[in-house]
């Protein structure tokens, strides 16, 4: 009887994981941002946001391969923003880098 619930509830939990939704419009999106940063010439301009929205959009696109849907929703939805602070930095040059943020006396 136990051994009939283990296996219910072991099956039942792999049934979730196949009913993840594919995260493709996010990935759709922070390729989008990508390119828009891309144009506006963020790879010399804002280079570190640049390159961390960039190798978090390809952790993004592996684990969809690898069906993680779940991390790869929540690593698209982060190299867009990623992607967007680039563009803008590159766009705005007076803004102030978030690398070295303004040291306020505490």
């Amino acid at each position: 009887m136990q051994l009939a619930g283990f296996v219910f509830c072991a099956i039942s939990f792999v049934g979730c994981g196949v009913f993840a939704t594919r995260p493709d419009r996010h990935l759709s999106y922070a390729e989008a941002a990508h390119v828009a940063a891309q144009k506006a010439n963020a790879e010399v301009l804002a280079p570190n946001s640049y390159q961390l929205a960039r190798e978090t959009l390809f952790r993004a696109r592996s684990s969809y391969r690898l069906k993680n849907f779940k991390l790869a929703r929540r690593l698209s939805i982060r190299s867009r923003l990623l992607a967007e602070e680039a563009e803008f930095r590159s766009l705005h040059k007076d803004a102030a880098p978030k690398d070295n943020p303004p040291t306020t006396p505490e």
